[in-house]
C-alpha cells in the first residue's frame, strides 16, 4: 500500500514539473516580441494591404505562444488588425483603458507616444490574462511604421520585468 502511495506521488510531482516546463515554455519573451513587432512591422511599410491582412489572422505568422501581434492608427484613432478580437478593428482606441481599479491609463495613447522613438518603446499596464482570473501587469511594445501613422505593438506578462529594464534592451 505505501509503494502504491509513494509511485502516485512521484508520478503527480513528475507531472506538475512537466507541465510547468510545457507551460514555461509557452511563454513569449521580450527578444521574440520585439523581434516580431519589427518583422510585422517591415511587412505592412512593405505592402500595407497584404501586412494588415496578415496580421489579422487568427493562425498566422503572427500569433504564437500566449501573444499576438496587433496594429493600430495613432492619427486616425482606431485598431486596424487584432487577430485575436476582429471586433476592435476598425474602433476608436486611444480613449481605451487599461484594466487598473485606480488610475486606469489611457492605453493606446501611450501605446502611440512609446512607439513613436526610432527604437520604439515598452508601455507597462493592467490587464486579463486568457485562461486566468484576475488583473495582471503586462507590457506592450510598440513601434511606429515609417512614414505612416500606423503602430504596431505585442505584449508579455512578466511580474518581474520594468519599462526601464525593457527599454533598456533595444
Amino acid at each position: 500500500m505505501k509503494l502504491t502511495k509513494i509511485a502516485a506521488l512521484t508520478a503527480g510531482v513528475v507531472f506538475s514539473f512537466g507541465v510547468s516546463s510545457v507551460f514555461a515554455a509557452d511563454v513569449a519573451t521580450a527578444d521574440e516580441v520585439v523581434a516580431k513587432v519589427k518583422e510585422a512591422a517591415a511587412e505592412v511599410a512593405k505592402d500595407a494591404t497584404a501586412g494588415l491582412a496578415e496580421l489579422n489572422k487568427k493562425d498566422g505568422k503572427f500569433v504564437w505562444k500566449d501573444t499576438y501581434v496587433f496594429a493600430y492608427d495613432c492619427k486616425e484613432d482606431k485598431m486596424v488588425a487584432h487577430p485575436m478580437a476582429p471586433a476592435l478593428v476598425g474602433q476608436p482606441v486611444l480613449a481605451m483603458k487599461d484594466k487598473a481599479k485606480e488610475n486606469a491609463k489611457e492605453l493606446f495613447k501611450e501605446l502611440c507616444e512609446a512607439g513613436k522613438g526610432a527604437k520604439g518603446g515598452w508601455v507597462e499596464y493592467q490587464w486579463t490574462k486568457p485562461g486566468v482570473e484576475g488583473i495582471f501587469k503586462k507590457f506592450s511594445y510598440a513601434h511606429a511604421i515609417e512614414g505612416s501613422s500606423i503602430q504596431v505593438g505585442a505584449g508579455i506578462y512578466d511580474d518581474a520585468a520594468t519599462v526601464e529594464a525593457l527599454n533598456g534592451k533595444l
